[in-house]
């Protein structure tokens, strides 16, 4: 039985993500149409830069305000991001730098505020369940946003004769969302007093547990984010429809949340099924990367939905068990949660710089489906090294 804190964490991360699936992919989709790949990974690689930024200055604004506030801080960001694209309309792609300004510090705020929240108001003993029900009703959430979002792009745009009229709805819609969460946000308990120094990050001995973490979550960052972005604009060039993008990741999305409602438990008992998730997401991106069409993608939502949540819902709980191995309070504790995301947001940076250096000499789209190919090695090797780690600690 969860905690009442514990189910409270959960509710506001389901209506974030919810949120996000409404409108960030189609905010891809918007950026791509109005100005092609490029555009889009500068947003990003500009996102993830001042993401980064502000993640690690929360170890000293820590010490001024509380996780509940950061959390605040961040929707508004998002908030205001959003204005702005409806007050530029079109015109947003010549202010591409700063509204990925915006959205990076947006979420630098919201996951520092978060993620030092969850660490300290679950419990060790329960985090597998935490996960596993918070993962389910993330991409049940997550699941319903999109198909919802499609439907408001088309039905926007064949009955308002104005260009785009959809997305600007659906990002309307979206900012009303940011102000409900931060309301719910309110109802958090406050953390702050953090005894931060930058020398512990660079001297502090690492343990051989969180070595391999660290790892992981640098695989990790270089496949996360940009296959998510690569993977939105490949099938919105196959299908062509914001309403059939919609629909189909909506269904991949459910599909995720079905497994995550049982994986939690599974893995409990049946340890080594991570390596079903860690075998299944290698695959799926690969056969999608091999094959732009429908095989493809029919391949891509059977062997990376359904194999995800094996493997993500025992890496997350790695990460929290193995900060509880350092017998420290948890004040002293936040630089081991800087780490991880600077390793994180650094192997993300790095994964779009790349991409971005091949655009500018090769075919585009020919680079994007060879660079899934590339990445699909990423979380076989995020199995391997979790699977050493297993027998240190309970999952």
């Amino acid at each position: 039985m969860l905690s009442n804190e514990e189910n409270h964490l959960i509710k506001i991360q389901t209506f974030f993500f919810f949120s996000g699936s409404l409108a960030s992919i189609f905010l891809q989709i918007f950026l791509f149409k109005l100005a092609g790949f490029n555009q889009v990974i500068l947003f990003n690689i500009t996102a993830l830069i001042f993401l980064l930024i502000f993640y690690l200055t929360s170890a000293w604004t820590l010490k001024l305000t509380s996780s509940k506030r950061l959390i605040q801080t961040g929707l508004l960001t998002f908030s205001l991001m959003w204005v702005l694209i409806l007050f530029l309309g079109e015109q947003s792609v010549y202010y591409i730098i700063p509204l990925g300004i915006l959205m990076g510090i947006g979420h630098g705020h919201y996951w520092s505020g978060f993620n030092l929240s969850q660490y300290i108001l679950t419990s060790q003993e329960k985090r597998d369940h935490y996960f596993g029900k918070g993962t389910a009703l993330i991409y049940l959430a997550t699941s319903l946003g999109p198909i919802i979002g499609g439907f408001i792009i088309f039905f926007g745009n064949q009955f308002l004769p104005i260009p785009f009229i959809g997305y600007y709805i659906l990002f309307f819609i979206v900012l009303i969302l940011n102000f409900l969460i931060f309301l719910f946000a309110a109802n958090l308990p406050s953390h702050s007093g953090i005894e931060f120094d930058l020398t512990q990050i660079i001297t502090h001995k690492r343990i051989s547990n969180w070595k391999s973490v660290l790892s992981q979550q640098f695989l990790f960052g270089m496949y996360d984010h940009i296959f998510n972005t690569l993977s939105a604009i490949l099938l919105f060039l196959i299908l062509n429809s914001e309403s059939q993008l919609g629909t189909l990741t909506t269904f991949s999305s459910f599909l995720t949340a079905v497994i995550s409602f049982t994986a939690g438990r599974l893995l409990s008992k049946h340890k080594n099924l991570y390596k079903l998730g860690a075998i299944g997401a290698s695959l799926g991106i690969l056969f999608f990367g091999l094959l732009q069409n429908w095989v493809g993608i029919a391949l891509l939502v059977i062997f990376f939905n359904i194999g995800t949540p094996f493997l993500t819902i025992p890496t997350s709980s790695a990460i929290l068990n193995t900060i509880d191995e350092y017998k420290e309070s948890w004040q002293k504790k936040y630089f081991l949660l800087l780490e991880r995301d600077t390793v994180l947001g650094v192997a993300r940076i790095l994964s779009y710089i790349l991409l971005f250096a091949i655009f500018n000499y090769y075919g585009k789209e020919e680079v994007a489906k060879n660079f899934l190919i590339f990445i699909s090695i990423f979380p076989l090797l995020i199995g391997f090294l979790f699977g050493k780690m297993r027998w240190q600690y309970k999952i």
